[in-house]
């Protein structure tokens, strides 16, 4: 199954990091994780374990579901008389 370019973890953490202006050894510092480590994240050899992902997050000060999707809102767009609430995913 052939991933769509957004979707993937490597792509997600160089784009905080670029967004973040942050290095490889500067994440290394701040998570704990090592640079060679990093790097293989980040070109996408690797995925993470759930420790290093929360360690990466926790270090570049975002939440985990940056890294994992969108993250989906609920938007009430009307009352029915009944009292039920539609509502659409945005």
């Amino acid at each position: 199954m052939k991933r769509r370019r957004g979707t993937t973890y490597s792509y997600r953490l160089s784009r905080i990091m670029r967004q973040a202006g942050w290095s490889l050894r500067r994440l290394a510092q701040a998570s704990g994780v090592d640079r060679a480590g990093l790097r293989r994240l980040r070109k996408g050899h690797t995925q993470p374990s759930w420790s290093v992902a929360c360690a990466v997050a926790d270090a570049l000060g975002v939440a985990l579901s940056q890294f994992v999707g969108r993250a989906r809102q609920r938007r009430n767009s009307a009352v029915r008389p009944d009292g039920q609430i539609d509502s659409e995913e945005t």
